[in-house]
């Protein structure tokens, strides 16, 4: 599935938007409702990957210019590292299978010495959105209740929350760009054309067992 970004012009623009709605082809997300949706004002939607190429074109012909949505999870990690420099600290950890940076947020008061550590990491799985959403949360709650006398202030001053937004950072990218319903990473399997593994299903603990699969083409 893809996310567009447009803003509608004018009544031929609109009455586009209108009609694609009926068909079911389009989720609005911003506005929630078509009702909302007015010329002049940004609108983001949803649109299924099957219908995608037909969408696109229509709104190439009816010259209602739209945009990709892009991941801004990235952005965000170094914008609230940039203007919280005293809670948090941002650090490349690794890189992907397709040489995407690996962001950790190190998330507590600085003190100079070592402190009991807390890792949290999120986007294990590509299409599970509220996931990184979650860190993303925390990680604000951690901001906005620094300083008082709240209960999660007292933990970041007495110890360090060690959160990683993304970790299947290729898998979430495409469930974005290509594909809503994308779980695995974008790995290559060997002697096989299939796409990407199962993350949390590759420690070394009960390797293999219930919930799991040998098939490269299966999305556990």
């Amino acid at each position: 599935d893809k996310v567009l970004r447009l803003i509608p012009e004018n009544d031929l623009h609109l009455q586009f938007l209108r009609n694609a709605s009926r068909t079911g082809k389009v989720d609005f997300w911003h506005p929630h409702s078509i009702d909302l949706v007015t010329t002049g004002k940004g609108v983001d939607f949803r649109v299924a990957a099957h219908w995608s190429s037909d969408i696109q074109a229509e709104l190439e012909k009816i010259g209602l210019k739209y945009e990709l949505v892009s991941v801004p999870i990235e952005s965000w990690t170094a914008t609230i590292a940039k203007e919280n420099p005293n809670l948090i600290s941002r650090l490349v950890i690794g890189q992907s299978y397709e040489g995407r940076d690996i962001y950790l947020l190190q998330v507590g008061k600085r003190t100079g010495s070592p402190k009991p550590a807390i890792f949290m990491d999120c986007g294990i799985h590509a299409r599970e959105w509220i996931s990184p959403a979650f860190c993303q949360w925390f990680v604000k709650g951690a901001v906005r209740t620094y300083g008082t006398r709240s209960p999660l202030n007292s933990l970041v001053n007495e110890m360090d929350f060690l959160v990683i937004p993304v970790v299947n950072v290729d898998g979430y990218v495409y469930s974005w760009t290509e594909d809503r319903l994308w779980r695995k990473t974008r790995s290559r399997n060997f002697d096989s054309d299939c796409v990407g593994t199962d993350p949390n299903r590759n420690f070394n603990a009960e390797w293999c067992t219930n919930g799991s699969s040998r098939n490269p083409c299966s999305a556990i």
